[in-house]
């Protein structure tokens, strides 16, 4: 396991959710200096999850990794709600209101159960297959993903593109790390560039031929821009459609 192949901001923010110290991950290469470096290594249960079973361990953590993980999705909940769909909001509050915390909740059950998956799944392996390693953490912590079906499923590939962005990024530096390529063979910031030819596509689809591609957003992209850039959105492209003509 290389996780300083990993950006220390999301390396922290796996830590802050799962809710373990630093040498229980850290055990899983070695349990030389840790409270339990003379746990047996083939049943590892033991430094996972001490004085419980492997379900009441997966059960336990469930309430305390949903309130966690409420204090994720509220700000990213709310803040939108407040910048983008303030008339609305101040009209019929309600409705947004309710959208809003249905949709905290359904994050927030997600991101939970998939920890709790993601260590029930990395028990089972331990078990079944009779050692540890990270070849078994990737093999059974797969589980966690499954979690995704709870979350709305508009938002399932967002969530799937941003692993699998991160994913990739550690796999290149991992490659480094083995010695296959040279570091020089990757270029430096290349998620700057990245994310420079992500804005570029973002905008000509947006901005390009009077709007004529506005479409390809979903309405809450199309609204979060038309308020960023100061946009009359539709009602801009109708006016400009009626000029042309």
């Amino acid at each position: 396991m290389y996780p300083q192949t990993l950006p220390p901001s999301y390396v922290r923010f796996i830590r802050k959710q799962g809710a373990k110290e630093l040498y229980v991950y850290q055990g899983i290469q070695a349990l030389a200096g840790t409270p339990y470096e003379h746990c047996d290594g083939s049943v590892p249960c033991r430094f996972f999850h001490p004085g419980q079973t492997c379900a009441q361990h997966a059960v336990s953590i469930l309430p305390l990794n949903y309130e966690r993980a409420l204090r994720v999705y509220l700000p990213v909940y709310v803040l939108p709600m407040l910048l983008v769909h303030r008339q609305q909001l101040l009209k019929q509050p309600r409705p947004i209101l309710n959208k809003a915390a249905y949709g905290v909740a359904r994050s927030s059950l997600f991101l939970s159960l998939c920890i709790c998956a993601a260590f029930g799944g990395a028990c089972a392996g331990h078990r079944i297959l009779g050692y540890t390693g990270p070849s078994v953490l990737a093999l059974s912590t797969w589980v966690g993903g499954l979690a995704l079906l709870v979350e709305k499923k508009s938002r399932r590939m967002e969530l799937a593109l941003y692993v699998f962005s991160r994913s990739i990024e550690s796999f290149a530096r991992c490659v480094v790390e083995w010695g296959w390529l040279r570091p020089r063979a990757f270029p430096a910031r290349m998620d700057v560039a990245l994310f420079a030819a992500g804005c570029g596509a973002i905008m000509h689809c947006y901005s390009d031929g009077n709007g004529r591609f506005r479409d390809c957003f979903r309405s809450k992209y199309r609204n979060l821009l038309d308020f960023v850039f100061g946009s009359d959105g539709e009602r801009g492209r109708a006016a400009t459609a009626a000029h042309n003509h």
